[in-house]
């Protein structure tokens, strides 16, 4: 359930119920009242466990922990350090502030093959002798804590016989271990075992001062190597501004080169660029001008059509034949005299007098033009004959005339319009038809 897991300061005097969490990687269990360690067997993939400040007086129960790498048992009561033989991943244990009296009782810390950073200070160790063997035997050992021990007190040049010892040590008793610390040490403990105290304190001094010259003359070598490379860098820097203003004086003359004789391909590129933009222009503008051609005349047809429709519903479909007439898709005016007549009588319901003046006025136009386009003497003198006989014949007694419109006069009109209700229409006058008309001639 959880990676880390906090259960410092609560009292409890055993470890148990950590079964579902079987992920755990960190478990902090100090200050407690625990006197064994017990109940881990299912945290495989534990790595740090923190057991300090409680009453344990033996490391047991950790077989299972085979990932462990980091252990803090320090103040407890334990008396020896064992049940670390299956942690072959520890690489740091703090068991200070135990009970810890022998060096023997430190063997247990050899089973550990990557163990680097102990803490085995405020013990009871009083062993001077076989201090500094046992500790060179961790191969790893780069950290160590063994100050306030009883014999470590007692040992003679125990920091020189410490840091010279172990090879790998980096760390000793809240002390850093320098490279110069070391070179002394190692030579004095080589001079003393064959030259006494004094001989040993000589060959420090004098490994020290010539491990001091050598870093010197190193850090000396270290600048003119320095020195060097930035002297090469600034070269190369002055020779890159040098080629950058070569390039610019090389462009600036070319620009004055082109700019005095001119360049013609440019100028031709430009130019045939200059004319295709200009016939994507035109050819975008007839394109425009094609599309508002149709449009206008989709416009046009629409509001014939618009027109014819309000005719159909005001004057009746006759008007509406008029109009589709007039616009020229039903033929040439004038129109047959039963047309008129059914023309002229839906012009009368639907109470409009306009369109019996519009009707003669086109009716007169259209007689007009068609006698102008035959033989005009020959059709008027037939026209004339003819009426005048059938005139003469059929309507004795009456006014005489010559319609120069259809064959009727329209009905009268009241002042709304045609005669109002309760008052007959007259009658229309009679027709002549077409086949009449021939038999008169």
């Amino acid at each position: 359930l959880n990676d880390v897991l906090y259960l410092h300061f609560q009292g409890f005097r055993n470890i148990g119920g950590l079964d579902p969490f079987w992920k755990l990687a960190c478990l902090y269990l100090e200050s407690n009242s625990i006197t064994q360690i017990e109940g881990l067997e299912k945290l495989q993939r534990l790595r740090q466990l923190f057991l300090q400040q409680n009453c344990i007086q033996e490391i047991t129960g950790l077989d299972t922990c085979t990932r462990l790498v980091k252990l803090n048992v320090a103040h407890n009561a334990l008396t020896s350090v064992t049940g670390l033989s299956k942690l072959k991943a520890l690489t740091s244990i703090d068991i200070s502030h135990n009970a810890i009296s022998t060096i023997e009782a430190l063997e247990g810390l050899k089973v550990c093959p990557v163990l680097s950073s102990v803490d085995a200070s405020y013990n009871k160790v009083e062993a001077t002798e076989g201090v500094v063997e046992f500790w060179s035997s961790l191969g790893e050992l780069a950290v160590l804590y063994y100050h306030h021990n009883p014999g470590q007190r007692h040992m003679s040049q125990y920091r020189r016989r410490m840091v010279s010892g172990i090879k790998k040590l980096r760390f000793l008793d809240e002390r850093p271990v320098t490279p110069v610390e070391r070179v002394g040490a190692e030579a004095w403990v080589e001079a003393e075992a064959t030259g006494g105290k004094e001989a040993g304190k000589q060959a420090e001094a004098e490994a020290r001062t010539k491990y001091m010259d050598w870093e010197r003359n190193g850090t000396e070598k270290d600048r003119e190597d320095f020195r060097k490379v930035m002297d090469a860098a600034h070269r190369r820097i002055q020779l890159g501004l040098q080629r950058i203003e070569r390039m610019e004086a090389e462009k600036k003359a070319e620009k004055e080169r082109r700019e005095k004789e001119g360049d013609e391909a440019a100028s031709k590129k430009f130019t045939l660029i200059d004319q295709k933009v200009i016939e994507v222009r035109r050819e975008a503008a007839e394109e425009d001008a094609e599309r508002e051609q149709e449009r206008q005349r989709e416009q046009d047809q629409a509001r014939r059509q618009q027109e014819l429709r309000q005719d159909n519903g005001r004057y009746g479909p006759s008007t509406a034949a008029f109009r589709k007439a007039e616009s020229g898709a039903s033929g040439p005016w004038p129109m047959d005299p039963e047309s008129e007549q059914a023309l002229w009588n839906n012009a009368g319901n639907s109470g409009d007098g306009r369109i019996g003046a519009d009707l003669r006025a086109r009716h007169a136009a259209a007689v007009q033009a068609r006698a102008q386009a035959s033989d005009a003497e020959d059709v008027r003198a037939a026209a004339r004959a003819g009426m005048s006989s059938f005139l003469g014949s059929k309507a004795s007694g009456q006014q005489k005339e010559v319609l120069a419109g259809p064959f009727f006069q329209p009905p009268a009109r009241g002042v709304m319009g045609f005669a109002g209700a309760g008052q007959k229409k007259p009658k229309a006058r009679p027709v002549v038809s077409r086949s009449e008309l021939d038999e008169m001639d």
